[in-house]
Formats: C-alpha cells, structure tokens, sequence
C-alpha cells in the first residue's frame, strides 16, 4: 500500500511540475520601467536577466526601419510628426522624454543584442493603412535586416495585421511569423494561424483557456499572454502551459519570481 501511495505521490508531482515557468517579455523593453522603446530599457533588461523582449517597427518616408509604437512621436519624444511622412534622419533628432535617448533605428536596437545568447525578440510589425508596395518594402526590409544582424532562432515577426503576416509569409515562406490578437485565444486565430504557418500566438491573458494553449501546442504553435504584471497573472499563465508572458515590468516581476522561488 505504502508503493502505491508514493507511486500517486510522485505523479501528482510531476503533474504541477511539468510546465516549465514562461519566458518573461519585455513590452517595449519595459515601458514602465524605461521609456517606450529605448534601446536603454532593453539593455536594463539583459543586465537584470530578462531574456525575452518585444519592441515594434515602422517605416519612414525614406524607407528606414525605426522603433517606435505610436503612429506619431507626440507621446514619447520630445516633437511630433507621423513616422511615416518624416525621414529616419529627422526621426533620429528627436529624444525621448524620460531618459532623452534618441529614438533608434531598428539597426540600432539589434545591435544591442548582439553576442547575447539565449535570448528571443519578437519584432512587431506596426503596418496598419501601409499600401502593398509599402508592405512588401517593410517586409523586405525587415526580413533582411534581422536575418543579417541576428542568430536563427532568435527573432519572430509578429502582427495583428494578418495583410502584413500575408505578405511576409508569401515572400519570405521559411520566416518566422506569430499573429497578436487583442481578445483571449479561440478557434478563430487559431484558424488563421494555422492557416498562414504561424510559429506563435500572441492573446490576451484574459479568456484564454488552458484547452485552447493545447490546442495551439498540438499544432506547433507557442503562446505568448499578455499583459501578465503581477505574479497572480503569472502563475495563471504557468497554470495553462502559456509559454511567454509580456510584461510592462519585466525586471520588477522576474526579481519576485525568483524570490518567491527561495
């Protein structure tokens, strides 16, 4: 009797054990810890051991590749003006508010991760209204950009803009690709993500559900829930075998992970 007692025993453990914790992301590189998007916040989060990161990507009039999340630059930067109609060397001269950075380009922040192991980015492409051709240049661009300056393995282009995914899929078919949605995980993203070969998934933590991350993991396809800054939000995360969790607070959230832990 005592066998079997120990044999329940062991596989009730290794019931709560088998999910691994998820990967921290950095949103932004921490938006509330740093400034939107500095290439400052990213490094504060390598030196803290953040090891996932997420930033986004426009492109200027002249065709260049800048980290910035708003459409204008009014809400982070010390000017104003749409990424789009201004030229990398214009967006350049701006600093940002908080730690008065200028704002990088997205060589510029790669280069911050260079000779970094261990680590995953996630490059959002921000393309809404963005014609085909502007789509295909983006596309190109990027794809070019991370492969050159990146490892294999490191990197995913990730969208809620499935006209972008299309495009990038169509001319780049081995590119990593993952879509963002902005309600919890269902079987309607999971059907367009099957259907353009997603790698990744990006939900909302809030109504998804531990049979849909199953779902997704059966088809090859990883979670990322956001947004997870407490560490209630966190272990409900690890509860349904989410595999990243975006963070506004990375830094603050793994150092009370890793306390609690000891």
């Amino acid at each position: 009797m005592r066998f079997k007692q120990w044999v329940l025993w062991g596989t009730l453990c290794a019931a709560f054990t088998a999910f691994a914790d998820p990967i921290i992301v950095s949103h932004r590189g921490g938006r509330n810890e740093f400034d939107d998007n500095a290439a400052g916040g990213f490094r504060f989060g390598l030196e803290n051991g953040v090891r996932g990161f997420e930033t986004d990507i426009r492109l200027t009039a002249d065709n260049q590749l800048v980290i910035m999340h708003d459409k204008d630059a009014k809400r982070t930067t010390t000017g104003e003006g749409v990424i789009e109609t201004m030229t990398l060397e214009q967006i350049r001269a701006l600093k940002l508010k908080r730690s008065q950075e200028p704002v990088p380009s997205l060589e510029d922040l790669l280069a911050v991760f260079q000779r970094r192991e261990g680590i995953m980015i996630e490059l959002e492409m921000k393309t809404d209204g963005y014609s085909d051709e502007a789509n295909k240049i983006y596309c190109t661009k990027l794809h070019e950009t991370a492969n050159r300056l990146m490892a294999p393995g490191t990197f995913i282009f990730t969208s809620f803009n499935v006209k972008t995914l299309t495009v990038m899929r169509e001319l780049f078919p081995e590119a990593p690709i993952g879509l963002i949605i902005g309600r919890g995980l269902d079987e309607e993203a999971l059907k367009i993500a099957k259907g353009l070969k997603c790698k990744r998934i990006a939900p909302l933590l809030k109504g998804t559900t531990a049979e849909l991350v199953k779902q997704a993991h059966e088809a090859g396809i990883t979670i990322t829930g956001w947004m997870v800054n407490t560490y209630e939000d966190y272990q409900k995360a690890k509860a349904m075998d989410i595999d990243y969790t975006t963070s506004d607070i990375p830094v603050k959230l793994l150092k009370e992970i890793q306390s609690r832990k000891q």
